[in-house]
């Protein structure tokens, strides 16, 4: 089984058991492509959603921000070799990448959404 949802704010959540690759993303890539703005991953050999996000759907890294391991109730950090997280983006635009510390998530999140306004301010503008 693989599931997910979206979220009304266009954010990707609940991606799990991905062990058929190619079918799963073929059955959920219009899903994607039309309707999420938003993905945060680990950055982990263990789980390449980043990757996978990145090549299949043209998301992009815009935040990267460090592991904070005092919030780490289910030993993510010892199963993803201490990751990153990647807050990403669904969009054509040129996105650069900002790294930021642990006790940065705000900063990071707010970052990310950025261009998610970027996008619907200019959708607004060409229609």
């Amino acid at each position: 089984m693989s599931g997910f949802a979206i979220e009304k704010n266009g954010n990707l959540v609940s991606v799990f058991n991905l062990d058929s690759k190619k079918r799963y993303l073929m059955a959920i890539s219009n899903e994607i492509k039309n309707n999420v703005k938003l993905f945060d991953c680990y950055v982990s050999s263990k789980q390449d959603l980043q990757d996978m996000y990145q090549a299949k759907f043209g998301f992009k890294t815009a935040s990267l921000m460090d592991y904070n391991m005092e919030y780490d109730h289910d030993n993510i950090a010892q199963n993803h070799d201490n990751p990153k997280v990647a807050f990403m983006v669904n969009t054509a635009q040129k996105v650069e990448s900002k790294h930021f510390n642990k006790d940065q998530y705000d900063e990071a999140q707010a970052y990310q959404l950025a261009f998610v306004k970027t996008l619907i301010t200019f959708k607004q503008i060409i229609q």
